[in-house]
Order: structure tokens, then sequence, then C-alpha cells
């Protein structure tokens, strides 16, 4: 491991030797980690997994920890914390995002732009990428009905963007279930909306969420699929 050190040091990369990774998962238990890195960049992100592919090291990648249970014993390995991988622009009813972002913010910038489409997915605790790895979704909605495009790190470092047909969503499915592959940045399309009308059913649904989940406790939120019907 002093060599995969080595090379965040070189380029910059923040890293953490024995993080605990019960301070980083919304469930509040598990025991540390070899090392838990924090790239900011897509550059960074290559050469992360590269070195750690060719090396044989075993790595997990987390966003915002929701949805996760790591034991008392803790990973031993590297975990990929895609928290400072963050960015967002806005262009015309697209949005354009980095994969650690957090779903809540995206939600933000489209109620700043008058955008709807992505009011159901507000308090989601997670970040875009495991929201896209999981179709995400809530009251009604789910993240299929808003992505149009993906890009992400193939198993030989290579970028590649596939489209909202190839997706294969299903219910907390989709194409990137059990695959070896990085989700790097996601593409939605929301339509113009009126602000007021996107902020009171943000609102609103948050208010609902706040009132059946034990948000100010260590939990995942809801855990339970919702019948047919």
């Amino acid at each position: 491991m002093t060599g995969f050190i080595d090379l965040c040091a070189r380029s910059g990369i923040e890293y953490i030797e024995n993080a605990p990774l019960s301070e980083y998962l919304t469930f509040r238990v598990g025991g540390p980690c070899r090392v838990m890195v924090f790239p900011d960049n897509a550059d960074k992100i290559i050469e992360v997994l590269d070195y750690l592919r060719s090396s044989r090291i075993k790595y997990y990648i987390i966003g915002k920890g929701s949805n996760l249970l790591c034991a008392d014993s803790g990973y031993d390995g590297v975990i990929i914390n895609t928290s400072k991988y963050d960015s967002l622009c806005v262009i015309d009813n697209h949005i354009l995002c980095s994969s650690g972002i957090s779903l809540s913010r995206v939600c933000r910038a489209a109620l700043d732009n008058g955008l709807t489409g992505l009011e159901c997915e507000y308090g989601i605790p997670g970040s875009v990428g495991g929201a896209v790895y999981m179709n995400a979704g809530a009251y009604g909605g789910e993240i299929k009905d808003t992505v149009c495009a993906v890009t992400h790190i193939t198993a030989g470092g290579e970028l590649e963007t596939i489209h909202q047909y190839e997706l294969d969503f299903g219910y907390r499915h989709s194409f990137y279930s059990d695959k070896d592959l990085f989700i790097l940045k996601a593409e939605f399309a929301l339509k113009k909306g009126d602000p007021d009308e996107i902020r009171n059913k943000m609102d609103d649904l948050l208010s609902r969420r706040k009132a059946k989940q034990p948000i100010e406790l260590p939990s995942a939120g809801s855990t339970f699929k919702r019948p047919e019907g």
C-alpha cells in the first residue's frame, strides 16, 4: 500500500489512512479501511483506478454512504470516496454533474433555474452516482425519468457515454448493477416549470419524508420495497 500512498502524495490526491467508515456511512457503523482517497477530478480518478487495478488492490466506491453497511472489522482495501468530485453546470434545460455531488444539491440547482422533474428526488440522502447505480426514487418518481446520458470509466480505463435507452433501468436496478464500471457523470433532461410550484412540491415531499423516516438518526431512510399498487 506504500506505493499507492506515494502516488496520492505525488498527484495531490487527498487521502486518509485507517479512516473509520462509521464517519462516512449514514448508519454510522463500520471499522477502518486501510486507505480512503478523495479524488476531485476525472484525471485523478482514472489514475487511482489504473493503479489499484494493475496492482490488484481491493477497492470499493462510495458517495454519500447511504444504503451501505460495513462490519466493525472494517475494509481491508482502498475506499474511493467521490464526495470531492462534485461539479455541476446548467445548460438550457439540462443539468450536467459529477457523480459525487449530492442528489439534493442537484434538485436545488433545478429549482434555482426553474426546471421541473427532480422534485421527488429531493431529500434522498445519496450522491448522483449512487442514485444512477440503483435507480433511486421516491413518491412515484425515479432517476430513469430524467437521466438522459451517463459517462463511466470502463474496466480498461476508457471513457464511455451511454444513453437512457441503454441504461436498463428497473426497480432499484440499472445497467451498472454488478458491473466493474465507475460512474463519472450524469446528464439530466428537465422541463421549464414554475419556481413556486417546484419549491412547494419539494417542501411538501421533504415534510412527508421527515414525518415518516428517522432522518435525524443513523439509518438509510426507507428500506422496504413498496408493494405494487
